[in-house]
């Protein structure tokens, strides 16, 4: 019944017990790499879960954890995967990128400049220490997508001519989604095209990171109404529970959504989510000591374990600010 295999080598060895997925199957490479997967390549792609102690290769700032498939899913399709081993993941920095909201409008790109230019002053006085980077979400602007011929060939353009040897896994936010589409899947087409799939996950020394896509855009007419829902899809969570099971439970775990879990209020915090499949992810990670990291806001706060909300978890819930910063003028289109 296999409909995609392959083989993840590193220096020409397969390397044993990576997990691979197509985003609802998942497994793990045999002792010479190989992996089986039966698959309705519903996404049309297959990633694997970076092992730790490893990097893939990049295209520009893009690390390449994915190949798109395609074939029909009756059609047996072999997508192979290549790591280089890398030291220097016992100590490391990852930067959280909260939201860019980059459009070509009021002089943001200039802005944007600015601030790459910092980052990359920064990555040179600690030249020699490892560093990776993770988008929060909403890179992009989907209403200026058309007006303004500026979305992800472009943002790409942009992100790669400013900083250089970094790799910045992405989070997709609620303005990479197409809103001239009729579904979540649609929505989510140019983003899975053009930058990743929309949920994964991938290691970094002792930590699996885990990106998730919380913006159900299911009733999207068309328009630019817009009518998403926070919410993560039975289908992500389904594809979660597998991937956590190739995970110890000592080892901690970071999830990366673009809008909030929880949101202050005036007498704590509450839960800013579908609350069904909001609970469900916590039983998910029920015994993990995990660690949210999200944007949409465009504020800062923290969630800790003794907050009553947290109900018992070992969670904590990092809510970034913007990198956009000034040059998002308005936060009506939230």
């Amino acid at each position: 019944g296999t409909t995609v295999y392959g083989i993840v080598s590193s220096a020409g060895v397969g390397v044993e017990n990576v997990v691979v997925s197509d985003g609802a199957e998942v497994t793990v490479t045999n002792e010479k790499g190989i992996y089986q997967l039966k698959s309705a390549k519903k996404w049309g792609y297959v990633f694997i879960s970076v092992p730790s102690g490893y990097e893939v290769p990049s295209v520009g700032v893009l690390p390449q954890f994915h190949r798109a498939l395609k074939n029909s899913a009756d059609v047996v399709e072999r997508a192979d995967f290549k790591l280089e081993k890398v030291d220097g993941q016992d100590s490391y920095k990852i930067f959280m990128l909260g939201d860019m909201h980059l459009a070509n409008r009021t002089g943001d790109l200039g802005q944007f400049a600015q601030f790459t230019s910092d980052l990359t002053d920064y990555m040179t006085r600690h030249k020699g220490e490892k560093m990776y980077a993770l988008t929060l979400g909403d890179m992009t602007w989907d209403l200026y997508w058309y007006s303004n011929s500026y979305y992800f060939p472009q943002y790409l353009n942009t992100v790669n001519s400013q900083i250089k040897n970094l790799q910045i896994f992405h989070t997709m936010g609620n303005h990479d989604n197409d809103f001239q589409t009729r579904s979540d899947y649609d929505a989510a087409v140019k983003y899975v095209d053009q930058i990743c799939p929309t949920y994964y996950s991938f290691n970094i020394g002792k930590v699996h990171y885990v990106v998730m896509d919380d913006i159900d855009c299911s009733s999207y007419d068309g328009s630019t109404s817009r009518n998403y829902v926070k919410s993560l899809s039975a289908e992500q969570l389904d594809w979660l529970a597998k991937d956590l099971s190739h995970v110890a439970k000592t080892t901690p775990v970071v999830v990366a959504m673009h809008a909030q879990v929880f949101y202050p209020t005036t007498s704590g915090f509450k839960i800013d989510h579908d609350q069904v499949n909001t609970l469900r992810l916590f039983d998910i990670l029920d015994g993990y000591t995990v660690r949210f990291v999200t944007g949409h806001t465009h504020k800062l706060f923290n969630v800790t374990p003794d907050a009553p909300i947290v109900d018992g978890h070992n969670f904590r819930e990092y809510n970034s600010g913007s990198v956009c910063a000034s040059w998002w003028l308005s936060l009506i289109h939230i």
